[in-house]
């Protein structure tokens, strides 16, 4: 859940939705969990409220080096504390990660 549906803030629930997602994603990337509760107290947790570099750290503690750039900034943008600075639906079809796996895709299908 979103640290802001935790903290029984008001939230956006496109903003949480994104927010889940980028948790699947994680857990699909790194076959694992990324933390247990979302907030300050949860070691891992601590590391996602870092952004960017913070998640690459989870990544490499997890013995997993090889995650490209792009997807790393697509990940830390999904899992943004701020819900106004989360990314929307739409801003994750035309980051450049999923618009080149997407092409990917659709190539392969092609062959």
């Amino acid at each position: 859940m979103a640290p802001e549906v935790f903290l029984f803030r008001p939230f956006d629930g496109r903003k949480c939705d994104v927010w889940s997602l980028g948790v699947i994603f994680w857990c699909l990337l790194a076959n694992g969990s990324l933390y247990e509760k979302p907030c300050p107290t949860d070691p891992h947790f601590a590391y996602v409220a870092q952004g960017k570099e913070g998640l690459r750290q989870l990544f490499e503690g997890s013995d997993i080096t090889d995650v490209p750039e792009t997807c790393l900034d697509l990940l830390s943008h999904m899992l943004d504390l701020y819900p106004a600075s989360r990314y929307t639906i739409d801003q994750i079809l035309q980051h450049p990660w999923f618009q080149e796996t997407s092409n990917n895709i659709k190539s392969k299908k092609n062959h």
